[in-house]
C-alpha cells in the first residue's frame, strides 16, 4: 500500500525583477542588518517598524532578491522592501507611492493561519489530500497528505491534522481569501482546487490582520467541511 504521508511545504512567490544598479539603503540600514537582525530572532513587524523609523528605501537587484531567498528571508518582508524604492517622498510611514508618484503609501500585512482534523474513508490506498489559502486566485501556502490510515475491510480511513501560517504583504484594499480543499488521486492544479469558504477582508496603511481559520469535518454529514472562523 502507497500511502503518502504529510508534506508540508510553502509555495514561494517567484519574483521577476529587471533592475540594474545594485542594492542600498538610506537611513543607515542595510540588507546585511536586516538579515542580521532576522536570524537573531527579531520579528518581522519588529523589522518594518525600524525600515519605518529610518526612513529606509531600497533597489533590490535580481541578485539581492535572490539571496535573501536564499538566507530564508520571508516574502512579505522582500516584497515591503521592494515597495520602498529610491526616490519616493516618504514621510516616515510609508513606502511606495500612488500611481501620481506623490502621496506615499505603506503595505499592510496579512497574517493567515490555517489548523483543521480531517478525515475520509476511500476504498483507494493513495489518496491525497490539499487545502490551501488564496487571496484573489494566488495560492499562499498549502499541505498535503495523510498522516495516519487506518484499514477497514476493503476501505481505507485516513486522517490529518495540520496547522499553517501565511503572512502577505498588501497594498491597501480589499481582497478575496478562499480556502480550498481537495482529496482523492493525483495532484490537481491548484488554482482550480474547489473553494469551500470565502470572504473579503479590507486592508489598510500600515495594518497589521492576524485571522486564523479552523476547518473540520462537518459532525452531522462527515462528507462535508465547516469553516469557523476564530
Amino acid at each position: 500500500m502507497s500511502v503518502k504521508r504529510a508534506n508540508w511545504m510553502i509555495l514561494i512567490l517567484a519574483v521577476v525583477l529587471g533592475l540594474s544598479s545594485s542594492a542600498f539603503a538610506v537611513g543607515e540600514i542595510s540588507i546585511e542588518e536586516i538579515v542580521s537582525l532576522y536570524e537573531k530572532g527579531v520579528t518581522e513587524q519588529t523589522i518594518i517598524a525600524l525600515i519605518d523609523s529610518r526612513d529606509a528605501t531600497f533597489n533590490l537587484t535580481t541578485q539581492d532578491i535572490l539571496y535573501l531567498k536564499d538566507v530564508k528571508i520571508p516574502d512579505s518582508l522582500v516584497n515591503y522592501m521592494l515597495s520602498r524604492k529610491p526616490g519616493d517622498t516618504t514621510t516616515g510611514n510609508g513606502g511606495g507611492t500612488t500611481e501620481g508618484g506623490s502621496t506615499p503609501i505603506r503595505v499592510g500585512t496579512v497574517n493567515i493561519l490555517l489548523e483543521g482534523e480531517y478525515s475520509e474513508t476511500s476504498s483507494s490506498d493513495s489518496l491525497n489530500f490539499l487545502c490551501g489559502i488564496a487571496v484573489d486566485d494566488d495560492i499562499k501556502t498549502h499541505v498535503s497528505g495523510f498522516d495516519e490510515v487506518a484499514i477497514l475491510g476493503n476501505t481505507y480511513k485516513y486522517y490529518t491534522y495540520f496547522g499553517k501560517q501565511a503572512s502577505i504583504s498588501l497594498t491597501p484594499g480589499e481582497y478575496e481569501v478562499q480556502i480550498k480543499l481537495w482529496t482523492g488521486e493525483g495532484i490537481p492544479d491548484l488554482k482550480s482546487m474547489p473553494t469551500v469558504y470565502s470572504e473579503t477582508i479590507t486592508i489598510d496603511k500600515g495594518q497589521i490582520l492576524d485571522i486564523k481559520y479552523y476547518l473540520e469535518n462537518d459532525k452531522s454529514d462527515p462528507s462535508k467541511v465547516v469553516i469557523t472562523k476564530q
